[in-house]
């Protein structure tokens, strides 16, 4: 039995210690199963691996575009309904027959008066410098929809800028980590979320790579200086 994935989810799963190999069944069927309001890619870790032990599973492929699971499997050991309750009973996720169902649960709504502006919305490369508020210190967010402590840092973010108006915010879909931004600017990234910070002048003080909030707030604090 092997675990395949698409393209755009390689380098998730590989983070979650995932191997990659072939294998093939001509007498295979299909079923898909999808997740909504999945709140991070790598929660689906347990259940992969709960799903790849069950009988007649041939291989599983997780597309984190359209947020499913499309499974092969040998007809004569199992079926689409077994499938189903065994996927719930390794996680308390919403798991749906079929696909067209999946999902990730909706961004943070931001205050007319923040000053916050979503420059990519699908990945697509652009020059962030030119989107920089003048006279600011700018946070600029590179996150993803799968992204757990993408959705953390954004409600810290957030509180952040209530408290402090010299702060603005440019978010940035990286959509995955082969995309035209992630290419161009998340090449020193160990992690998401990815954060740069500029000074009022506009030029850049440092980064920071995964959720550390002491570290965001420190290089915030020598950006305003």
């Amino acid at each position: 039995m092997s675990l395949i994935f698409s393209a755009p989810t390689l380098r998730v799963f590989l983070l979650l210690g995932f191997f990659l190999s072939t294998s093939g069944c001509a007498s295979n069927s299909q079923t898909v199963i999808s997740i909504e309001d999945l709140t991070c890619a790598s929660c689906l870790k347990p259940v992969t691996n709960k799903l790849k032990k069950g009988p007649g599973i041939q291989s599983i492929e997780f597309d984190l575009t359209k947020v499913e699971l499309h499974i092969d499997y040998d007809p004569k050991a199992t079926n689409p309904e077994k499938i189903l309750e065994l996927a719930k009973s390794s996680a308390d996720m919403r798991f749906i027959m079929g696909p067209g169902k999946g999902s990730y649960p909706k961004g943070l709504t931001y205050k007319d008066e923040l000053d916050v502006q979503t420059i990519v919305k699908a990945g697509e490369a652009i020059d962030i410098e030119k989107h920089l508020a003048a006279g600011k210190v700018t946070i600029v967010d590179f996150s993803a929809q799968w992204c757990g402590p993408c959705r953390t840092l954004a409600k810290h973010v957030y509180d952040l800028l209530v408290e402090n108006p010299a702060l603005a915010l440019r978010k940035i879909e990286i959509v995955d980590w082969e995309s035209p931004i992630s290419r161009k600017y998340l090449g020193a990234a160990s992690d998401l979320p990815y954060v740069r910070i500029y000074d009022k002048d506009q030029k850049f003080v440092g980064d920071m790579s995964g959720f550390k909030p002491k570290v965001l707030e420190a290089l915030i604090e020598k950006a305003a200086k």
